[in-house]
């Protein structure tokens, strides 16, 4: 189980099928596995976390993996394994094989052949850095700065013990791997601790204390080691003041801090972007203003970019007025319709359903139920968005509650539609949009639906 879920990571089940990894001949690593209870039957590899170059490894009818990966450096790649994710440190030229059980994720992962040591390390390592984290956001806030450095010298102690143990091992792997261990173990204080300061906005905290941010001054051994991210988030939560700042002054600060503060080129880029697709979510914007501009001046790829400008062209599309995409879903019965022949008269909302997160859309459609109640007369329209999952997901359709279900035909066609998070709903005259990604929870949700049925 892992105890924190990253905004970083919520964008990458988004972008599963959009590109893969570099087809350099630098070298290939050899990769097989042996799942347990899969859910799907695809696990996802990427060298980054948020621009997703991603490489799809099929799982076949033995729930067996075997894939050879062209990669041009060794480092940490992102393993999705749904609903699971790890951090997996391959090298070219090498091999690594793995056994898991998806319902035990954590405690059933081990790694075997020519990369099994590192990545059995990492793996330890992590388990310490999980059980830290899970420590510290329950307890924190019941410590004095004095104590709260005791605890987290006594969690380094035990990450240091790991190491000793496997002194002689390590002298056998490259100064890469040994400086990933390093960042890897040290990662999560990093994020602790600032949030320690962000909790305490009394106390005084010496250079000492704070040396760690001095981390980000320099290149890192891996840009791919997660706990970073929330770790700078926090870092520009604490010193990016919002007092008395608008939206794009704030996000532009931003870009500020980030230039002067984080010397790693793919650290830096992944931030800016991250923020870049904030603001222009936040903000619903549809052409590049002053803040999208100064972003994409300072990000240093075109990948990045793209991640920023992509999001652009999807608010544009989904401005009100214009024709709701018309692509094909099917009914539960397996027809297959144009969806613009379903949209002929009345009002509809349009709601999301990713099977593949069951529990989300539960909660959702406790609230689309409520709505339905209070607004008869409102179309509601729940899309699926996994065409693979036809059979699993026609299981889990309730019956007679008033509701249309369908699904997405085919993948291409969710990215049309697909909102940033399954909590945004459309609203639609027929299939012109009046209104677009709208959150059910937000407090004026009512108040929108009660104009928009008013309205003729």
């Amino acid at each position: 189980m892992k105890f924190i879920r990253f905004t970083h990571l919520s964008i990458f089940f988004t972008l599963l099928s959009c590109g893969h990894l570099s087809n350099s001949d630098k070298g290939v690593v050899k990769i097989t596995g042996k799942i347990v209870n899969p859910r799907i039957s695809k696990m996802y590899l990427s060298r980054d976390l948020l621009m997703m170059d991603v490489d799809t490894i099929k799982i076949d009818n033995a729930n067996k993996v075997k894939s050879d990966i062209n990669i041009d450096h060794e480092g940490l790649y992102l393993c999705s394994i749904f609903p699971e994710f790890q951090l997996f440190y391959l090298k070219p030229n090498d091999s690594l094989a793995f056994h898991i059980n998806v319902d035990e994720f954590d405690e059933s992962l081990s790694f075997s052949e020519g990369l099994g040591f590192e990545n059995n390390l990492l793996m330890d390592l992590f388990l310490i850095n999980e059980k830290e984290n899970y420590y510290f956001y329950k307890r924190q806030h019941q410590f004095s700065l004095q104590t709260f450095q005791k605890k987290i010298d006594s969690f380094d102690r035990i990450k240091q013990k790991l190491v000793l143990n496997n002194h002689e091992d390590l002298k056998k792997t490259s100064t890469k791997f040994r400086n990933i261990l390093d960042l890897y173990a040290n990662s999560v204080s990093y994020s602790l601790k600032e949030n320690f300061v962000k909790n305490h906005p009394d106390l005084h905290f010496s250079e000492d204390f704070l040396s760690y941010r001095t981390i980000l001054h320099k290149p890192v051994a891996d840009a791919s080691v997660i706990d970073l991210y929330p770790f700078i988030d926090q870092l520009i939560n604490n010193k990016v003041s919002k007092v008395g700042m608008n939206v794009n002054e704030y996000y532009s600060t931003i870009v500020d801090f980030s230039k002067n503060e984080i010397k790693d080129n793919n650290v830096r880029n992944n931030v800016l972007a991250k923020y870049c697709g904030d603001y222009i979510e936040s903000k619903k914007i549809i052409n590049e203003d002053a803040v999208v501009k100064k972003y994409l001046q300072e990000i240093g790829k075109v990948k990045y970019k793209n991640f920023c400008t992509d999001k652009l062209i999807k608010n544009a599309k989904m401005q009100k007025g214009n024709i709701f995409p018309n692509i094909n879903v099917i009914d539960k019965n397996k027809q297959i319709q144009p969806i613009d022949s379903l949209l002929k008269n009345g009002k509809y909302l349009i709601t999301f359903w990713n099977y593949y997160y069951r529990k989300n859309f539960t909660a959702n459609l406790k609230k689309l139920h409520q709505i339905h109640r209070d607004f008869p007369d409102l179309n509601i329209m729940v899309l699926n968005l996994n065409p693979s999952g036809f059979d699993s997901w026609k299981t889990q359709i309730p019956e007679n509650d008033g509701l249309m279900y369908f699904q997405v035909q085919k993948l291409n066609q969710i990215k049309q539609i697909q909102p940033f998070h399954l909590a945004q709903v459309y609203l639609l005259n027929r299939d012109s949009i009046q209104q677009s990604m709208i959150n059910i929870y937000q407090p004026d949700f009512y108040a929108i639906i009660n104009d928009f049925m008013i309205k003729k």
